[in-house]
């Protein structure tokens, strides 16, 4: 049976991405491949996200499938833990794809699987640092094979300023490039966007002001350093970020491990725990923020 039909029969069921790999005993980038052919082809592909990991596909007669960003809570639970990081910077000299790899290794420890990321996961062309790779093409191919991969994480992405640097200088849309070849990477759009989860939505922007600010809870990158500002409306990150670009000469590469509770639907209290590299991994920080919101009818 040809890999087309297999893909095509499991779709029309409602299926997994890990289903998938398993009936067709291909890698998950192939089983990504394959589908960005079938997609090609004109199939519509539906994806929805799970706050287990698990990515579900079907085939749909959906115009727009895919401008849904949404993470559904399983089993209905009203408290959520994720991890906030942002500016990886990859492919720059300064990026730390180590430490990317152990907040991975972390995530499976503590049974986590969503990861939230504020931006600039690639250098781009912004300014004039020492770069792995000089073009567009091989920085993309970079993030591709090298980006760390678990069958239950999903990454949800604003991508940055560094990363629209790519698409105006070689006219190559990371956009386009993920939703081919990693589908566990998820791009929100470029420098704004939301993510439902329940009924609230969280916003991540690349470049913001305090103000700016909508209800809910807010996440940023570019700044390079951990701030948090709150509201009973709002609580705004801004996120570290987990590579050597030091903000002042004196930051540490890091990320947030954050535990939201939803009441109705909205977020209503959150704990924030900062963690460094220093000389090893330390918890250096816990912000707790609370928020007296009812839902907009």
């Amino acid at each position: 049976m040809k890999i087309a039909d297999i893909l095509l029969t499991k779709l029309m069921e409602g299926t997994t991405i890990n289903e998938l790999m398993v009936a067709t005993n291909l890698s998950f980038k192939k089983v990504c491949y394959h589908l960005y052919l079938l997609k090609a082809w004109g199939y519509n592909i539906r994806y929805d996200y799970f706050s287990n990991g698990e990515i579900k596909c079907s085939l749909t007669n959906e115009v727009h499938e895919n401008k849904r960003n949404n993470l559904y809570v399983v089993n209905n639970e009203k408290k959520l833990k994720v991890i906030l990081l942002s500016d990886l910077h990859l492919t720059s000299a300064n990026e730390r794809l180590d430490l990317l790899n152990e907040v991975y290794d972390y995530m499976v420890n503590e049974n986590i699987h969503i990861i939230l990321n504020g931006g600039d996961i690639l250098d781009g062309f912004v300014g004039s640092g020492d770069r792995l790779y000089s073009t567009g093409i091989e920085q993309i191919k970079y993030l591709i094979n090298n980006h760390p991969y678990q069958k239950d994480i999903i990454s949800f992405i604003c991508l940055g300023d560094h990363d629209k640097s790519i698409l105006k200088k070689s006219n190559i849309d990371i956009i386009n490039a993920l939703k081919s070849f990693r589908l566990d990477l998820v791009p929100l759009g470029y420098n704004n966007a939301k993510l439902k989860i329940y009924d609230d939505e969280v916003t991540l922007r690349h470049l913001s002001s305090d103000k700016e600010m909508s209800d809910g809870l807010i996440l940023s990158g570019h700044s390079h350093c951990f701030k948090l500002t709150a509201t009973p409306e709002h609580t705004h990150l801004v996120l570290p970020s987990l590579s050597n670009i030091s903000v002042n000469n004196f930051s540490y590469p890091g990320f947030i491990k954050a535990t939201l509770d939803f009441k109705d639907g909205l977020i209503v209290h959150s704990l924030f725990e900062q963690y460094l590299w220093m000389e090893k991994l330390e918890k250096v920080n816990e912000v707790v923020s609370q928020m007296e919101r009812k839902l907009k009818k």
